[in-house]
């Protein structure tokens, strides 16, 4: 009985076989490789986002595929929520949030290599952080000292931060700072807040945005029933949505 033998031609072709697997695997590991510092490099996507229903702060970071914008690790988040929102959401000073679902703002963020990009909101969390001269919170110790103000301020901030209306913000701090007496700071915010909502609702409808011009113009005949603009244009809006 015999054994059948390798053939020199048999024993070549296996190993060539051999090889080009061995190398298909070498590069394929040297790819993925690459891939993966490529990630770490360019793909890495991180910042700081609020949310104007909460008042809370948090950071957030994950990896993408770099250039195809495809996400490889989940998100994670940290609470950075300062003592300012802290104080208003324990003292109530804030609006009870909607039960749509929340929305996060961006504060700051960076995507890969691209240079630092900064959000709206922004202008609302240099406030929340300002200190003073002995690293005391600015607006922390006013809002303890001025529990009524604080009361009439913070509603129609975060009534603004909701629509991303933080441009208005500066101004209602300012008003803060030099109204005399609580009654006069409410009725100075009011009739101000009635002002900017009556000008985004006209943007809004400019762009044939209408619903959000609705929501804007009812807000507003709620802080201020008597100016028949408001009512003119809220029926303009209700016109156009129902063609």
């Amino acid at each position: 009985m015999t054994t059948a033998s390798i053939t020199p031609k048999a024993a070549r072709s296996r190993s060539t076989m051999l090889v080009r697997i061995g190398l298909g695997l070498f590069v394929t590991a040297m790819l993925a490789l690459v891939g993966a510092m490529l990630t770490i490099a360019f793909g890495s996507v991180h910042g700081i986002e609020f949310c104007p229903q909460t008042f809370e702060r948090r950071s957030y970071s994950f990896y993408e595929i770099p250039w195809l914008g495809i996400q490889v690790r989940g998100v994670r988040h940290a609470d950075l929520t300062g003592p300012v929102e802290k104080h208003l959401k324990q003292n109530k000073l804030l609006p009870t949030p909607p039960k749509s679902p929340f929305t996060w703002h961006i504060v700051a963020g960076m995507r890969g290599a691209s240079p630092l990009q900064t959000g709206d909101a922004q202008i609302l969390v240099r406030y929340l952080d300002a200190r003073d001269a002995e690293e005391k919170h600015v607006w922390l110790d006013w809002s303890q000292k001025h529990p009524q103000a604080a009361a009439i301020l913070w509603p129609a901030i975060a009534r603004l931060s909701r629509d991303e209306l933080y441009i208005f913000v500066p101004e209602f701090i300012d008003l803060a700072k030099h109204s005399p007496t609580p009654a006069a700071l409410q009725q100075q915010v009011d009739a101000r807040l009635v002002e900017r909502l009556y000008q985004i609702a006209q943007r809004y409808q400019q762009a044939d945005n209408h619903p959000a011009a609705i929501r804007c113009l009812d807000e507003a005949i709620a802080l201020d029933d008597q100016r028949p603009d408001l009512r003119a244009a809220r029926i303009k809006s209700v016109a156009a949505e129902a063609k």
